[in-house]
């Protein structure tokens, strides 16, 4: 096929998605944090006009994410766990720092090594210390770490591939450093992923 018939392709189906788009916003628009809107679409009616099903959220609107970011699509409760898991690994940390905590968790999911959802990852036995001390359960996210979850569903990633990150605190000598390759050091945390 000719560049000139892709380049006319693709600008067919911008313009479908642009449609499907400003009726989805017509639909039931919903504002999300930094400027993006979602909107409820039905996935089926039935006979009766019963909707069958829904997608959680189509999200549309000017991307925060880094050049070439995955776009990661959630649930509602899947979004609960990545602000709670934020919140009781990084409360303290910049923007940077919890968007990274959300990272690792897609590139876990990306990896076959580890589960493939949120909550499989999140919940996997040894893995999140908050999970088993209490604190995950106790969450009480912020608008900021709201926001900071959004901006890594939308694709912000600067985790390198980082599949896990410890304190840097105590990092010496523990099973990260020996059994690991360090990427980098953000905030209080120390990144690494597989050798």
């Amino acid at each position: 096929m000719s560049t000139k018939a892709n380049k006319r392709i693709k600008r067919i189906i911008q313009a479908a998605l642009a449609s499907a788009m400003a009726m989805a916003f017509a639909i039931n628009a919903v504002a999300l944090p930094a400027g993006h809107w979602a909107a409820r679409i039905p996935l089926l009616r039935n006979s009766i006009g019963v909707a069958e099903g829904f997608v959680p959220f189509f999200e549309f609107g000017e991307g925060d994410g880094d050049a070439g970011g995955t776009r990661h699509r959630v649930t509602a409760r899947e979004r609960d766990m990545l602000e709670r898991i934020v919140w009781a690994e990084a409360r303290g940390e910049d923007d940077r720092g919890q968007i990274l905590v959300v990272n690792v968790i897609f590139n876990r999911i990306a990896d076959h090594r580890f589960p493939n959802c949120v909550e499989s990852v999140i919940f996997a036995r040894g893995q999140f210390t908050p999970v088993t001390n209490g604190q995950f359960a106790r969450a009480t996210p912020n608008d900021r770490i709201r926001a900071n979850v959004q901006r890594a569903l939308n694709g912000e990633d600067t985790s390198r591939g980082a599949t896990f990150f410890r304190m840097i605190r105590g990092a010496q000598g523990s099973w990260h450093q020996r059994s690991l390759h360090h990427l980098f050091d953000h905030g209080t945390h120390r990144f690494y992923r597989h050798r």
